[in-house]
């Protein structure tokens, strides 16, 4: 209990250093709301993405989206943004893998040119530059780290040349 407690205190602190608790309340939604949760993160993007452009009334879509797992950004995004379908990423770090794959480097440089500090950030700010991308599930208990994924979301975001430049490292291993 005392765990959960701290978790949830800590992302109320955050949002209010942040002023995101001073959001105006909204009405209800005057109809139902559909959500497709598509698991596990990475699957048949084309297939959702047909189900999103077929199907009128979605809401909003969650889906498995980051540097390692970019499938989505051939059809299903695209689909998504020309609907006006929100996009939810989850496990945009996937779930550690992404930090396993950089231990020891050092961040580029070039990544100060958009206010990265971290890999975290790059990481983060890579899937919150895609135009579709309406919020992030990162993920952590750990405030530090909630700290440094909440600065991704601040500052300039990557631009197309600078993206580039992300996907090329990235692929270079």
């Amino acid at each position: 209990m005392r765990r959960f407690a701290g978790k949830t205190l800590s992302w109320a602190a955050a949002l209010v250093l942040l002023g995101i608790g001073e959001a105006a309340a909204q009405t209800y939604p005057s109809r139902p709301i559909t959500i497709i949760a598509p698991f596990p993160p990475g699957g048949p993007s084309d297939a959702l993405a047909r189900i999103l452009a077929g199907e009128p009334g979605i809401d909003f879509v969650q889906l498995g989206y980051s540097l390692a797992t970019r499938a989505p950004e051939a059809e299903l995004l695209p689909v998504a943004a020309a609907h006006g379908i929100a996009v939810i990423a989850n496990q945009p770090l996937e779930r550690g893998d992404l930090f396993r794959r950089v231990r020891g480097r050092p961040l580029p440089e070039w990544a100060g040119e958009f206010g990265c500090e971290s890999w975290a950030q790059l990481f983060l700010k890579y899937v919150l530059a895609e135009p579709a991308v309406t919020c992030v599930i990162p993920a952590t208990g750990n405030p530090n780290h909630m700290k440094d994924n909440l600065a991704a979301g601040l500052g300039r975001m990557p631009d197309a040349r600078q993206l580039q430049q992300i996907r090329e490292l990235w692929d270079a291993g």
